[in-house]
């Protein structure tokens, strides 16, 4: 069964993340729109940021999504309520990528200053930091956590590397 589609944006869109009944997507303005699936329509939108938002991701137990935006700035967002609960400058540049960890309690960031940073989810507070010097322009572009949390693995310029945290 296919709903009949409505225009979500004015121009392409640039990320989507859906947990459970949820479906928020982003176009070239800095608005998320959020749509509950189950009942087929839209709930409303986010509007925080002041760039275009580049990436989006939900935490595993769908109560927190986080933002990432053009201008490097990272916000997350309470589920419960929508409410922007930390907004903040992440990376020099623009946010390539983000991931919440399978705890909910850290995500992991990339952007295109060519870092790699962890994050606290409650405070953003910086808890570590990796520069990958002579990339470029490439940099860092994708990460994800490994599905249980033991590690990441990320895409830099051509490459891929697995990384583990529990060594």
């Amino acid at each position: 069964l296919c709903t009949p589609h409505h225009p979500a944006h004015l121009g392409p869109i640039k990320a989507v993340a859906s947990p459970r009944q949820l479906l928020v997507t982003v176009g070239r303005a800095e608005a998320i729109r959020i749509y509950n699936i189950s009942k087929r329509y839209e709930v409303g939108s986010l509007m925080k940021h002041q760039a275009p938002i580049t990436t989006l991701r939900f935490s595993k137990k769908a109560n927190s999504l986080a933002s990432g935006s053009d201008d490097g700035m990272i916000a997350v967002w309470r589920i419960k309520d929508w409410e922007c609960v930390s907004f903040k400058p992440a990376h020099k540049g623009s946010v390539t990528d983000l991931d919440v960890h399978p705890s909910g309690k850290v995500m992991i960031s990339c952007g295109r200053d060519n870092t790699l940073r962890l994050w606290c989810m409650t405070s953003t507070k910086e808890l570590y930091r990796r520069e990958q010097k002579g990339r470029g322009y490439g940099g860092f572009q994708q990460l994800r956590w490994r599905p249980k949390g033991e590690g990441f693995c990320y895409a830099l310029a051509n490459d891929v590397a697995i990384c583990d945290t529990n060594s």
